[in-house]
């Protein structure tokens, strides 16, 4: 700990060590390889090496290597004993550690109480921190040569053989290593070094590293897993470490466990010139998982674990931080949080209180609308009502990809969970909001990942108890049903309904009007910042070609279109590239049949048997529909005060409606009918936030209401959009004297009237 006050960089070259965390447990312990006999290598540690620059290299990339940046989010438990007093302390941190071949290193991390930046240019260095009003300590000429160790421009190890490095060939726990081991000398005392490497694919699998550091001795074992591709290199990205440390007063046990990724070529300017909170705002978020201090013995000394401390998700942790806290409403840590957030903890709690995991809701007042023994169609009235008109919308539930190791995780997850879902759509939110990526959030294709979360979560089930108000007693009831579709409360009992021609078919109806037209949208966003991406591209011709890839120029035909856009792109802003997975419920009239007969449960003859096959029923599903994706060029001269941070929650929020409108154009059974304003001009509340373009063209439906409650609808006309109107997020700023707010159409009004429905048409 005395080192961490006299150098305060030490505290990132302690993290500098630490790799990447195994889901997977330590498969073999220190003891194991220490006591494994080492035999002759058949190989020398050129080959040993050579064979692993293959493994990781196929194509001989790293000649052309100018940085590598490695992106770590870490969990750490240390156990210790100072002086006789003992002491326990779980820490998270984030940290991107830059090198490049010039021998400079840039180091930012990011802790729950302290941010630090540590720059070295070659010559001179300096760690900066924001602890207690913030500081600056220059390295000493002592920091500075340990900086300047030849293997520092190093940015593959096995690139060079370290001096007396000998080789040799082991079998522990039954798997065959070739060894390659040697000493390590620095200012502050020695090191012994011995790195494993499969002898069937020859990846790096450990590391062990004993030293005696001024005074202190330490056992470190590290593994390494995952190997995943990062532009054309393999590297790790999951590993963990185990450490133990003693001196005279003081010894500690240390677990590590830690997420990890690449970026390669970057710039060491952006991390000399950027401020410390600019930097530490687009790391990944923190951590918050803990580690298994369990493990820690046994990885070092003697039987090894195969078990690995499982990260707390984010919700879970938030809801531990709030057990104590007897009014949510009015704790200030409460209200920080984003409102999608909140309606979560708010539903936990809820839960909590009920005794029961099942899904407890609470009902608002039903408006219902009397059905007449007669065919009833919606008349002529004026705009004001007209836009307040009830009509039967689809139901949307919407989540995210939740990815902490993407920049600036923490804005796009609270602007997503702040945005607020378009009144086109009854909001069907039953709780949770975030998918957890896993490591997944470079794959093109994220169905796979997203379907097992569904099914695993039993999301379907979830949204239909959602529809029929289940209680903590596994109760249901119409309520919802009557008030979202216009149905006669009264009438639309089921047990009731089910003993009529008249009530089959208004179940029908609902069935086909409500639970049919239920959806699911999961995104996934990806941003780049645009001045990087240009700095990255060093050229003008690659800047232009660069855009029309990433934010989706479809035509850069000639010098003058292609300057307007490298000059749009070389200013302060991002690209955000969103991706969004559409699935629908499936109702139809054998689910129907099943649930009503055989799941239905209600108060006034409540069944524990029911309950419990609705909790384990698989009958219902979601459907894949399709997915869409949606590039947008935010510029920061449109919104010239926003800070970065901003900007790219503007970003997030338009794409949440960019990417809806997308999918309506697309896919015929996601289009929304919206209600007409008015008939002169012929206009209805709709724009460029449901992504309404010039030209598009609607139907126009007349809603009519059968003797039976069965609902269908007549066309009675085309419009054409004339004029759109802009009311995407923050519109208003653009244009602040843009008082329209419709987009009207053209065509014959002689049929249409305020209410009748549009709906678009290809």
């Amino acid at each position: 700990m005395k080192i961490f006050t006299k150098h305060p960089f030490s505290i990132t070259l302690c993290f500098f060590l630490v790799f990447i965390a195994s889901a997977l447990g330590q498969s073999i312990s220190l003891n194991e390889l220490d006591g494994a006999t080492k035999n002759p290598s058949d190989l020398s540690v050129a080959e040993i090496y050579a064979k692993h620059l293959a493994f990781i290299d196929p194509g001989n990339i790293t000649p052309m290597l100018s940085s590598i940046t490695r992106i770590d989010a870490t969990s750490s438990q240390i156990n210790s004993e100072f002086s006789g007093q003992s002491s326990s302390m779980t820490t998270h941190s984030t940290m991107a550690n830059f090198r490049d071949n010039l021998g400079r290193i840039a180091t930012v991390m990011k802790m729950e109480n302290m941010n630090t930046k540590t720059i070295f240019d070659g010559r001179d260095g300096y760690t900066e921190m924001d602890l207690m009003g913030g500081s600056r300590t220059e390295m000493t000429d002592e920091v500075k040569a340990a900086f300047k160790n030849p293997d520092m421009d190093l940015l593959i190890r096995e690139r060079r053989i370290p001096e007396g490095a000998g080789a040799s060939l082991v079998n522990a726990n039954g798997r065959n290593f070739y060894v390659v081991s040697y000493d390590y000398s620095t200012s502050y005392g020695n090191m012994e070094i011995a790195e494993y490497y499969d002898a069937s694919n020859f990846e790096k699998s450990f590391m062990v590293t004993k030293s005696n550091m001024s005074g202190t001795t330490s056992n470190t074992l590290q593994e390494f897993n995952n190997y995943e591709d990062f532009d054309g290199l393999k590297q790790a990205t999951l590993s963990r470490m185990q450490s133990a440390s003693t001196s005279a007063s003081f010894s500690s046990q240390m677990s590590s466990e830690t997420s990890h990724t690449y970026r390669i070529n970057e710039s060491f300017s952006f991390y000399r010139d950027g401020s410390l909170s600019e930097l530490s705002s687009a790391l990944p978020a923190i951590p918050t998982g803990s580690v298994s201090s369990s493990a820690i013995a046994s990885a070092i000394g003697g039987t090894s674990s195969s078990s690995a401390a499982v990260p707390d998700q984010d919700s879970a942790q938030i809801a531990a931080e709030l057990a104590s806290v007897e009014n949510l409403e009015e704790s200030e840590y409460f209200k920080s949080l984003n409102l999608r957030e909140r309606a979560y903890q708010l539903s936990l709690r809820a839960k909590k209180v009920a005794g029961t995991e099942g899904s407890a809701s609470v009902t608002a007042a039903v408006n219902t609308v009397n059905t007449a023994e007669r065919r009833e169609k919606i008349q002529k009235m004026d705009a004001a009502v007209a836009g307040k008109l009830k009509y039967r919308r689809s139901s949307l539930y919407t989540m995210m990809l939740d990815d902490n190791r993407r920049e600036r995780y923490r804005v796009i997850k609270d602007a997503f969970g702040n945005a607020v879902l378009s009144e086109k759509f009854n909001d069907h939110n039953i709780g949770p909001y975030l998918i957890p990526a896993h490591g997944m959030s470079g794959e093109k294709d994220q169905t796979k990942l997203i379907e097992e979360y569904l099914n695993n979560k039993g999301v379907a089930r979830d949204l239909v108890a959602k529809w029929f108000n289940r209680d903590a007693n596994g109760n249901f009831n119409m309520d919802l049903i009557a008030e979202r579709g216009q149905y006669n409360a009264s009438e639309i009992d089921v047990k009731v309904a089910q003993s009529s021609v008249r009530g089959k078919a208004m179940l029908a109806d609902a069935g086909r009007e409500l639970l049919g037209n239920t959806f699911v949208i999961v995104y996934d966003y990806k941003y780049t910042n645009k001045e990087e991406q240009a700095k990255k591209r060093g050229g003008l011709l690659d800047v232009i070609s660069t855009v029309a890839s990433v934010a989706g120029y479809d035509d850069v035909a000639n010098i003058a279109t292609g300057l307007r856009v490298a000059s749009d792109v070389v200013g302060k802003g991002y690209f955000v590239r969103t991706t969004s997975y559409l699935y629908r419920l499936v109702w139809n009239d054998d689910v129907a049949n099943e649930f009503y007969t055989y799941l239905w449960n209600d108060a006034s003859d409540s069944d524990s048997k029911r309950k419990e096959l609705f909790d384990r029923s698989d009958l219902f599903k979601l459907e894949y529909v399709g997915s869409e994706v949606s590039r947008n060029n935010l510029q920061s001269t449109i919104f010239t005060s926003k800070s970065d941070n901003q900007l790219i929650e503007i970003a997030t929020t338009r794409a949440v409606d960019k990417n809806i409108g997308k999918l309506q154009r697309t896919f015929e059974e996601f289009r929304v009918k919206t209600p007409l304003l008015n008939t002169d001009p012929i206009a209805a509340q709709i724009g460029t936030k449901e992504d309404v373009e010039k030209g598009d063209k609607f139907e126009v439906l007349e809603q009519i209401l059968d003797e039976d409650g069965t609902t269908y609808y007549d066309k009675v006309g085309t419009i054409k959009v004339d004029d759109v109107w802009d009311n995407a997020y923050l519109a208003d700023e653009v244009d602040p004297n843009n008082e329209i707010n419709y987009t009207t159409f053209k065509g014959s009004a002689k049929k249409l009237a305020p209410g009748m429905l549009i709906r678009q048409i290809k």
